[in-house]
């Protein structure tokens, strides 16, 4: 059901945005904004972040200074539906829900594939009995990395119901109780209570795979510590959450995080060893990094590293960047949570994990929120572009990503002033100046500090022009 933002007054009268999967939009007074209302007084330059997640849409008001009105009642954040206005200085929009198609009711009903623009038609392989992993295939023309798959059927809320849904990962009917819970859910997912708890040490879950303990957590996946039944090898299983097993749009993420860490073969990188379906259930096999990561690193030393240590950090992440950006892969996410660390000095390891959200750059596209509300992305290592458009950054913003969980290693502090209760941190991002790491009060070389302030320049083009100049750089300073 895709959401449409209407202009009905103001000078934009006439314009619209259509939304058939999850996107947004930033507007306000600036030009820098992706709907730029003009010149007007009433208008701040960034005023507000419009997200639609079809058929769901919301705004958040981003420290505006007239303020965001919706259906004549000011608000700070609010959840739109069909039919509602909001007045953004002398600019009236309105929102609107468009009933499915026949072709994407087609869709739903499972009788034919999801597809997206630009993106080919290849299928999700089913995992066997085996934990045999995905085919991953591409198709000439693929756009952005992405890849098509076959979603579950996602129910419908409207008309009347023949049947009862079923669970998206056994398949089992739902009863009346649950029946009830579907359909008071605004997204129309099911999941049954015995496939959102089956997770559990002991279990064999994935074929192949003992679940030991569960080690992390994210919007999307759960990480588990397991034992490869064959080997012994204690593994990282990462399987997408049970309540998202019939979301299309986390379907199409999940797979595309696995088919491009798959891809990536480095020594610096997680190395993916499995993957595929089982049962409904999405899942990647990792191979398992014993230690810590450079944020909980940086906690245990009392709150920054030495800049020997912190630089030796930097350095073999580097070499993981470089590699990806050879083939057009862009993370991101770079921040030390995502810098895995095994291993003591000078022996110490490094590697990068996490590609959720890295793509294949030189796509133009919109930027993009997370459901919670969030940019893609962690903001006190984003660079600018990254929130103004997030599916166009290219390697640069992973170089600005790594000055700035640098800088965080040895100072504590982010690149950014941020005060919450003040500014809203996707404005600070947009408009306020990096502070220089040597305001920090930290002791380290000129050298060291030229090179991390270079690398956070707000303008992409003042940055470094690849991860290997970025290398040579942090290689000629003395720590």
């Amino acid at each position: 059901m895709p959401v449409v933002i209407e202009v009905i007054e103001g000078p934009g009268l006439g314009r619209s945005f259509r939304f058939d999967a999850h996107d947004v939009v930033l507007i306000g007074r600036s030009s820098r904004c992706h709907f730029s209302v003009g010149l007007d007084g009433r208008c701040s330059r960034v005023h507000l972040v419009m997200e639609a997640n079809p058929p769901q849409c919301r705004l958040r008001d981003v420290g505006s200074r007239n303020g965001t009105f919706v259906n004549g009642q000011r608000v700070r954040e609010a959840e739109l539906s069909d039919g509602d206005t909001v007045l953004v200085g002398q600019t009236v929009l309105r929102i609107r829900v468009e009933e499915p198609q026949p072709e994407v009711q087609a869709e739903q009903a499972g009788l034919a594939p999801v597809r997206v623009e630009g993106e080919p038609d290849v299928p999700v392989a089913e995992a066997g009995g085996d934990g045999e992993g995905l085919r991953f295939q591409d198709s000439e023309g693929a756009a952005a990395g992405d890849q098509i798959v076959f979603g579950e059927p996602e129910p419908d809320h409207g008309g009347d119901r023949v049947s009862p849904p079923r669970c998206g990962r056994c398949g089992r009917p739902a009863t009346e109780g649950e029946v009830q819970a579907w359909m008071s859910s605004p997204d129309g997912r099911f999941v049954c209570g015995t496939c959102r708890d089956a997770p559990q040490a002991g279990s064999e879950i994935i074929p192949g795979y003992r679940l030991v303990q569960q080690i992390g957590e994210g919007g999307m996946g759960i990480v588990w510590l397991a034992q490869q039944a064959r080997t012994g090898r204690q593994v990282a299983v990462k399987m997408l959450r049970p309540e998202l097993a019939t979301s299309r749009n986390a379907i199409r993420m999940f797979d595309r995080e696995t088919r491009i860490s798959r891809s990536l073969q480095h020594p610096r990188i997680v190395e993916v060893l499995d993957a595929g379906r089982h049962h409904g259930l999405m899942y990647v096999v990792m191979e398992y990094i014993e230690g810590t990561d450079a944020e909980r690193l940086r906690q245990a030393r009392g709150g920054t590293l030495p800049a020997a240590e912190a630089v030796s950090i930097a350095l073999q992440a580097l070499e993981a960047l470089e590699y990806a950006h050879e083939r057009r892969v862009v993370h991101r996410d770079i921040k030390p949570p995502n810098l895995l660390v095994s291993g003591e000095l000078p022996n110490r390891q490094v590697k990068v994990t996490d590609f959720g959200l890295a793509r294949i750059y030189g796509a133009a596209g919109r930027s993009g929120i997370t459901h919670e509300g969030d940019v893609r992305g962690s903001v006190p290592y984003m660079p600018p572009e990254q929130v103004l458009n997030c599916r166009g950054v290219d390697h640069r913003a992973d170089l600005f990503g790594l000055g700035a969980t640098l800088y965080h290693l040895l100072t504590g502090q982010f690149v950014f002033d941020f005060r919450p209760a003040e500014k809203d941190p996707l404005l600070t991002v947009i408009e306020d100046e990096v502070v220089p790491i040597e305001r920090r009060g930290v002791r380290i070389e000129a050298a060291l500090a030229q090179a991390i302030d270079r690398a956070v320049r707000k303008n992409s083009a003042e940055r470094y022009r690849s991860a290997r100049e970025m290398n040579q750089a942090l290689r000629n300073v003395r720590v």
